[in-house]
């Protein structure tokens, strides 16, 4: 059977995954509403956690299954054991936060009485370790149209509880329970389509069937720990220099500067598996041209979004949360190229697992995370929030920079730098044309969104990035 495009299966991600993405944004003013700063802060950090144990959970033997499973002879077996060696984390991460509460809740929320909130989400956070698994087993098999729907799914499930919640006026605590609920359902019928209903096995036999990936997947451990650390240092500061409102604040700008994520993400997600493949059949060419033109694509989508998210967020940001979340321009500028520098890197950081020198990252990412935290400590204390995000996007930048310039000695990457240049520039055209326009209500922010996507569109049809030509081509690769 052929595989669909690189293009279409991004078109398809991007489509089916929309809502996903914008879930962030859909129940930000629900919560804001319905919670105090302080709640919707500790909302914010639990997400901050949920986002680093469901990986750690796993002993990220998830992405050894994106990198390895489409070359087993016994997927099933191998699938298994990934199951039965994440319960086994699981059940030690839940009594690990039931006797230490006290001193967790301190340390992620700045205070010891939301300990109650820690022990439900932690429930929370295995059922999504689990459905992470089997999500990539889909990836792996580039099942990206199945595993997208299940995301979708989740994302509605969780705007449905959120919305139901906001109605009748619900706890934190019994909205994480409802969403546990529906995602617990969720994971069951995962585990039916990829073939593992009872996903567990013997432990020791587990371990046997793992141990020639733990080269591979034990480096990302550490990996992910210093990222994640790198990435969340902003908000555990904030928390604890400024306070849990301050962070509310800050995560309110940062989920705004999270929609450049909706347009870039999908490139990510797709390029892992296709050219995991393409190495495995040891095509370079092929692996070369998938870097280009994840790259290439990432340069140009992100111009015009980093520049129309600059232009509007300051009537974004209290339509969506209210004027007490309102913040200075700079912030939400910083955070969004902090966000392009992050994307950067986690495309080329695909090259070093294809050569397997996993190895060598904790170096990396030790060394910025401590340049993250010294730079962080010394700008929240000088400019409060938004020298939070100079640090992010400082550290981001420089992890891009590096991982790049390693990447190139394996993969040989093309950029079409004149047609880049010519999207910059009618993306600054386009920011300049609406930055004159209100954005007080939401029809005002509706008609700005659509003049400058009409702007935008002309000028580069001006400039001859897109002709009739090259429109026709790319709807016979999405077709």
């Amino acid at each position: 059977m052929t595989k669909p495009s690189f293009i279409k299966n991004i078109f398809l991600r991007f489509a089916l995954t929309l809502p996903v993405n914008f879930k962030g944004i859909i129940i930000l003013p629900l919560l804001t509403r319905l919670y105090t700063q302080d709640i919707y802060g500790a909302w914010l950090q639990i997400i901050l956690i949920k986002d680093i144990f469901i990986r750690l959970l796993s002993l990220r033997l998830e992405t050894a299954l994106v990198r390895y499973l489409s070359r087993e002879k016994n997927p099933e077996q191998l699938i298994k054991a990934v199951f039965t060696i994440t319960l086994g984390c699981s059940l030690c991460f839940i009594s690990l936060i039931y006797f230490f509460r006290d001193q967790a809740s301190i340390i992620i929320f700045g205070k010891q009485e939301l300990t109650s909130i820690l022990l439900v989400a932690s429930f929370w956070i295995v059922i999504h370790a689990c459905m992470q698994i089997g999500l990539a087993v889909l990836r792996s098999q580039e099942r990206i149209a199945t595993l997208s729907i299940r995301e979708l799914l989740s994302a509605l499930w969780l705007v449905g509880a959120v919305s139901f919640a906001y109605l009748i006026d619900l706890d934190i605590q019994r909205l994480i329970l409802i969403c546990i609920t529906g995602d617990a359902l969720l994971l069951v019928w995962i585990l039916f389509q990829i073939g593992v209903p009872v996903p567990f096995t013997s432990l020791l036999k587990s371990i046997a069937d793992v141990r020639k990936f733990l080269p591979y997947s034990l480096p990302l451990i550490f990996n992910s720990l210093f990222l994640w650390f790198t990435g969340s240092i902003d908000r555990l500061l904030i928390v604890h220099l400024i306070g849990l409102a301050s962070v509310g604040i800050y995560g309110v700008t940062l989920q705004v500067s999270l929609l450049l994520s909706v347009v870039l993400s999908s490139i990510t997600f797709v390029l892992f598996p296709r050219v995991a493949a393409s190495w495995n059949l040891k095509n370079k060419d092929e692996v070369n041209l998938l870097f280009s033109q994840a790259v290439s694509l990432t340069l140009i989508l992100s111009a015009p979004v980093i520049v129309g998210l600059f232009i509007v967020s300051h009537g974004l940001i209290p339509l969506l949360a209210g004027q007490s979340y309102s913040t200075s321009s700079n912030l939400i500028l910083f955070l969004l190229l902090a966000g392009l520098a992050k994307v950067i890197y986690q495309n080329h950081i695909f090259v070093i697992h294809l050569v397997e020198k996993t190895v060598f990252l904790p170096l990396l990412f030790i060394s910025t995370a401590i340049i993250n935290y010294a730079l962080c400590y010394l700008f929240v204390l000088k400019l409060g929030i938004v020298g939070a995000a100079i640090a992010r996007f400082i550290t981001f930048g420089i992890m891009a920079f590096i991982i790049t310039i390693l990447g190139r000695k394996y993969v040989k990457f093309t950029i079409p730098w004149r047609i880049i240049f010519k999207v910059v520039i009618a993306s600054i055209a386009m920011g300049i044309s609406i930055s004159w326009m209100p954005v007080d209500t939401w029809l005002q922010l509706l008609i700005v969104v659509i003049i400058g996507a009409l702007v935008f569109l002309l000028l580069i049809f001006i400039f001859k990035v897109l002709t009739f030509e090259k429109l026709a081509a790319i709807k016979r690769q999405v077709i």
